[in-house]
């Protein structure tokens, strides 16, 4: 488990989903009229990673509600005094638009693994398994 080709790929597959979840934020904050300089592209950085962060270690599942209340919170105060545009309406709206894209795309990629390596995840036991469920929730 603790080989390096495991903890490289893993390592890669984490640090490629973050910047990516970065590049989104920041794509967000361009929408809502913030221009993408390299400062605002740091700033979102460093956002996403320590909201998640915070996220994680409220012991809420997926920290739902922590995080987007923290990203906003640092989005008002990192970005917002250079970027008077920055509101506290815009700055709740793209915490809440980034947590529902960074959330449901954990939901589409589990399913599109679940799609490829469906005989894999589930043998024939569990759809035995599931099989029965469904059957004594048909009679309940």
């Amino acid at each position: 488990m603790f080989k390096l080709r495991h903890v490289g790929f893993t390592l890669i597959y984490g640090v490629g989903t973050y910047l990516f979840t970065a590049a989104t934020f920041v794509l967000i904050l361009w929408a809502f009229g913030i221009s993408p300089t390299l400062t605002v592209i740091l700033q979102a950085t460093f956002i996403v990673g320590i909201g998640s962060a915070i996220g994680a270690l409220s012991f809420i599942p997926n920290g739902a509600g922590i995080t987007e209340i923290s990203q906003g919170a640092m989005l008002l105060a990192i970005v917002a005094p250079a970027n008077p545009e920055l509101t506290i309406g815009v700055a709740a709206a793209a915490a809440l638009m980034e947590g529902f894209f960074h959330k449901w795309l954990r939901v589409v990629v589990g399913l599109v693994v679940v799609i490829i390596w469906r005989d894999e995840l589930f043998t024939t036991s569990v759809e035995g398994a599931l099989a029965e469920a469904e059957l004594e929730a048909k009679h309940a």
